[in-house]
This record gives C-alpha cells, sequence and structure tokens, in this order.
C-alpha cells in the first residue's frame, strides 16, 4: 500500500486490539489486491444509540488505481466483531 492504513474511532476510545484486527484484515486484503493505494477504516459508536449499549458502525474506504471501493452503506451491528466482519466482507 503506498499510503499508511488509517484508523478512525469515533465516540469511543481506540481499542488497540481491534485495531490490530483491522491491521491484519487490511493486510489480507493488500494480499489480493496489490496495488492498494490507501485505506481508511472509521469505527463509530455513536450510530445509533440505544438506551442501554451501542450499535458500532463500520465504513471502509479503499482506493485503487482509477477507482475509490467502498463498503457502500455502513455495516452496523451490536457486536463490533460482527459489524468488522460485515465491513470487510462487504
Amino acid at each position: 500500500m503506498k499510503l499508511p492504513l488509517q484508523v478512525t474511532f469515533r465516540d469511543m476510545a481506540p481499542l488497540p486490539s481491534l485495531e490490530s484486527d483491522i491491521r491484519l484484515r487490511v493486510a489480507k486484503l493488500e494480499r489480493f489486491v496489490p496495488e492498494l493505494i490507501s485505506c481508511h477504516v472509521v469505527v463509530d459508536a455513536s450510530a445509533n444509540r440505544h438506551r442501554q449499549g451501542h450499535i458500532y458502525a463500520i465504513n471502509v474506504d479503499v482506493r485503487v488505481p482509477g477507482e475509490e471501493l467502498f463498503t457502500g452503506e455502513r455495516q452496523a451491528h451490536e457486536e463490533i466483531a460482527i459489524a468488522m466482519r460485515e465491513a470487510f466482507d462487504a
């Protein structure tokens, strides 16, 4: 990847374990798409707040030569691990 990975946490404290998991998933993407230019992952805990807990929304923005690819809709779930899996699968 030509530019370093950007990971942004919104309305939550940065989680080192989550960031390392994101880095592993992006490294896997790089194996499939070696011409990656950049990747920006946004983890947002502010989406659809309920009385108890949060809905975590994750957006993955990937740029390759000539195109910008993203997950379209932000993948959201009450479980952050599920939201991340769905975002990278999309």
